[in-house]
């Protein structure tokens, strides 16, 4: 509902950059866009910005990257590490594909 307030331009970016990162906006990040658009300040820059956030999952199963940290430089964060693995299988998951 709240991204029905975009303007047809705006929501074809958000689309495209949905597919991009292959997500899908939150109702908090609906509703920043909803506000930027409105304020007139929603740019395609501000809707990937907002759509390749980290989204928090509390009801998620905690996934522990312990045992991986020897795979990454020192003094990696475990948001960096996410971001490698995420990055990899993605592209693994695309290789599957074909």
């Amino acid at each position: 509902m709240e991204l029905s307030r975009l303007t047809r331009l705006e929501q074809a970016d958000v689309v495209d950059a949905m597919a991009q990162y292959m997500v899908k906006p939150s109702l908090s990040q609906a509703q920043r866009m909803k506000k930027a658009s409105q304020d007139g300040s929603l740019t395609l820059q501000m809707i990937e910005s907002i759509l390749s956030e980290p989204k928090k999952t509390p009801n998620a199963a905690n996934f522990s990257l312990t045992g991986y940290q020897r795979f990454f430089p020192t003094g990696y964060t475990p948001d960096q590490m996410d971001a490698v693995i995420i990055e990899l299988l993605t592209g693994w998951k695309g290789r599957e594909a074909v």
